[in-house]
């Protein structure tokens, strides 16, 4: 694989395992694959934390904890040797730091809870704009609907949010939009939702201008990580005040336009933050479960077994895992140092290589 990127280089290593007549002897080439991957990793440089091991007042001993400081992105094994005493593996790596979602090819299948935008409109503005949540929606569904590996559940329902110290079943809000319960993630769907703020209208000599400011929330569905989220502010014209201004306007629409330009942006925003999460790190921690260390991650997060994931934490021992199970939402894992066992890291955070396939 070829990879021309800022930050990002292609290494070849050698890893090798000897022998030692323990049972662990029959994963030898899996040993040596681990070195050869340390290996490169260290050639994207290195950290080095140290620290003293004190046992009754008296220093034991001076422990250094060495860390790659690149990722691994991708490997290829170029050759391996083994035999009942040794084996040697031979690789190309790319390492380095994946920041372009376009280098992303672990793309996970995401299903989407579509809420309909909120809207927010001042009273200072022209009231036909009360009306762009139908055709923002429908438009926002559409384009949603027609992207790659995304399912659409469309929610018909708003949540209404108010200060009201009333139940929310007798709101304002509630009897004319409808309540719905709190938009949350499960394993099946991440809630999708926007927000459109129209502010009061600016007046120019030439025309009058719509301030509009929307923000989009995607629910990231990971452990320990806050949604996606994306703002952006438009200025759009509303209606021109000189007569040379409303000649060049007469063949539009302005209440179409506007719409037409705000679901634009809205759409824009949402698939923006679907290929953020679709490409987005997988990371946690390792859970013990029946004496085998699971990981939330399945198929549908776009892993396959080719995946290996790595240990994170500067006071931990790099480690690689490799996958030996996997389901739509889960995958069991297992150390490539055989000499390990699984229980030994369970607890422990690791994140998985993001390029390999």
């Amino acid at each position: 694989m070829q990879l021309a990127h800022a930050g990002v280089i292609t290494v070849e290593t050698t890893g090798q395992a000897v022998a030692t007549g323990a049972v662990s002897d029959a994963q030898l080439e899996r040993q040596a694959l681990q070195q050869a991957l340390y290996q490169a990793a260290l050639k994207g440089g290195a950290k080095v934390n140290g620290y003293t091991a004190i046992s009754q007042s008296v220093i034991t001993s001076d422990v250094l904890v060495v860390r790659p400081d690149a990722k691994i992105l991708d490997y290829t094994v170029l050759g391996a040797e083994t035999n009942s005493k040794t084996s040697t593996v031979k690789i190309r790596a790319v390492v380095g730091e994946l920041d372009a979602p376009a280098l992303c090819e672990r793309r996970a299948d995401l299903t989407i809870a579509l809420f309909p935008p909120t809207l927010n409109v001042d009273h200072l503005a022209p009231p036909w704009l009360m009306a762009l949540k139908g055709p923002t929606t429908e438009a926002l569904k559409n384009s949603l609907m027609a992207q790659d590996n995304v399912n659409v559940r469309f929610q018909n329902q708003v949540t209404a949010t108010t200060n009201s110290t009333l139940s929310s079943e007798y709101s304002y809000a509630a009897l004319t939009q409808g309540v719905s319960a709190q938009a949350k993630t499960t394993a099946e769907s991440l809630a999708l939702r926007s927000h459109i703020k129209v502010h009061a209208v600016n007046t120019t000599v030439m025309t009058n201008l719509l301030p509009v400011t929307l923000t989009v929330f995607l629910d990231s569905g990971l452990s320990g990580v806050p949604p996606l989220s994306a703002k952006r502010s438009l200025v759009l014209p509303l209606q021109p005040r000189s007569a040379i201004a409303a000649l060049t306007k007469r063949a539009s629409n302005p209440r179409k336009d506007i719409a037409d330009a705000i679901a634009e942006s809205l759409s824009e925003m949402a698939k923006d933050l679907l290929t953020e999460r679709a490409c987005q790190p997988l990371a946690a921690r390792l859970e013990a479960q029946n004496g085998k260390l699971v990981l939330p991650f399945g198929r549908k997060d776009g892993l396959t077994k080719f995946h290996l994931a790595y240990t994170e934490g500067h006071d931990t021992a790099y480690e690689i895992l490799e996958i030996v199970a996997l389901t739509s939402h889960s995958s069991t894992l297992r150390p490539l140092d055989s000499t390990r066992k699984s229980i030994e890291l369970a607890g422990k955070r690791v994140k998985f290589m993001e390029l390999k396939q």
